[in-house]
């Protein structure tokens, strides 16, 4: 498996090496960036891949880490070119999420972040409602979310807990179980799947956990490689997105 995954890395970042990502914005913002000289710093030549496993096992996690287009905001991932060409990005909905629920063999709820204490879809709200989903099912032991965050949410930890609970009813004994870790390494076996049929296409994808970008007039070839790994992995036509 070791021989396997270097052999495909390799090949993935060989790809990445001989393309060209660059970032359409004005110099001055452009080198604030570079400078890291706002909250957010980017080294734009950061384009080689690598696999982060958990708990010295392989097959906890596995996410595919490196790029510097991971760890910018969407405003400035929809200013990346690749080759001088504009670019699309597509996505899995709540994926960890789906994947818990097609294990169970249910069909997550149409949108599994939206809660009844954010109404108004507050993304910054919706932000921290992700993270704390995520949270319980990452965690070994009762988790609870910051104050200031509790703020931001109008609610208590308790009430937090329990709006989340009667949404997720049908998979809430899997919540501080450390089941995440096994979901995130379904999750990079599909976006493995993704990144090796694109690369052997000759279409340069950059990852994003379970979110992909490309060349905008490869969309279609994006869309048919994730619907084709979703189903290849999970065998549930009915979570794909």
């Amino acid at each position: 498996f070791r021989s396997q995954m270097r052999d495909e890395i390799h090949a993935i970042n060989d790809l990445l090496a001989r393309t060209t990502v660059a970032l359409y914005l004005p110099d001055s913002e452009l080198r604030q960036l570079i400078a890291g000289e706002t909250e957010y710093h980017c080294d734009l030549q950061a384009k080689s891949l690598r696999r982060i496993f958990a708990e010295r096992r392989l097959d906890r996690c596995g996410r595919f880490f490196g790029g510097f287009w991971q760890g910018l905001p969407s405003r400035y991932r929809s200013r990346i070119t690749i080759n001088v060409e504009s670019i699309v990005e597509l996505d899995f909905s709540a994926t960890i999420l789906h994947l818990l629920y097609a294990r169970e063999g249910l069909v997550a709820p149409e949108d599994p972040y939206g809660l009844s204490i954010n109404p108004e879809a507050d993304p910054d709200k919706r932000d921290l409602i992700k993270k704390y989903i995520a949270a319980l099912l990452n965690a070994k032991r009762r988790y609870g979310l910051p104050k200031a965050s509790l703020k931001l949410l109008g609610v208590t930890q308790s009430e937090l807990r329990s709006v989340v609970e009667q949404k997720h009813h049908q998979v809430k004994h899997h919540f501080e179980t450390g089941i995440g870790l096994e979901l995130m390494f379904t999750e990079s076996e599909i976006a493995r799947r993704v990144l090796l049929t694109m690369t052997g296409k000759n279409i340069a994808t950059l990852p994003i956990h379970d979110g992909f970008i490309v060349q905008a007039r490869y969309k279609s070839d994006l869309y048919e490689s994730m619907y084709d790994a979703f189903l290849a992995v999970t065998g549930d036509r009915k979570s794909t997105r």
